[in-house]
């Protein structure tokens, strides 16, 4: 094992617990919806990248490969 070790307070601070005993239900709901739409735009994003990939490879290879018959025509 090496010898890091997580901070006890800083992972107390980031869990759960922490959350729920300071916000209230309403702060609580709105921090939910805040994730969600994070989590959203996180996830089209990476839809999208993938989806960009898919096009632009073969199109990139078309050019190469036009470019390649016209210097060597």
């Amino acid at each position: 094992m090496c010898g890091h070790q997580k901070n006890p307070t800083a992972s107390h601070r980031n869990s759960n617990e922490w959350k729920k005993s300071v916000l209230d239900s309403d702060q609580r709901r709105r921090y939910a919806e805040l994730a969600n739409q994070a989590q959203e735009k996180r996830e089209t994003r990476r839809a999208n990248r993938k989806n960009q990939k898919k096009t632009k490879k073969p199109n990139f290879l078309k050019a190469l490969w036009r470019n390649f018959l016209a210097v060597n025509a």
